[in-house]
């Protein structure tokens, strides 16, 4: 169960349980599978999964609950990242940025 409780990201030892009435959009993006793809993997910077959960994982009342150690971690955790901006902005993968 995540919570308060957790110190360091390495306590996150498996697929992550929230606490019910969290409403994070980490805790609705998490999903099994995401986990799976992600969870064993560093960005080029050593930034890995865990440190970027571990927040939201803590502190389940947070509102997003993710952050990239780096530029890279968005692209090493897309399987995450991808669902966290379009869950918060609204902008999916396929969509394209046009500015003018």
């Amino acid at each position: 169960m995540m919570g308060s409780h957790l110190n360091q990201p390495s306590d996150i030892t498996g697929f992550p349980y929230f606490p019910g009435g969290t409403g994070s959009i980490l805790q609705r993006t998490l999903t099994r599978d995401v986990w799976e793809a992600c969870k064993d993997k560093k960005d080029r910077f050593g930034f890995d999964f865990r440190s970027v959960i571990f927040s939201g994982s803590k502190w389940t009342n947070s509102g997003v609950g993710v952050y990239g150690g780096s530029h890279d971690s968005y692209y090493t955790f897309a399987p995450l990242f991808d669902k966290v901006i379009e869950d918060y902005h609204g902008h999916k993968k396929t969509d394209k940025h046009i500015s003018n």
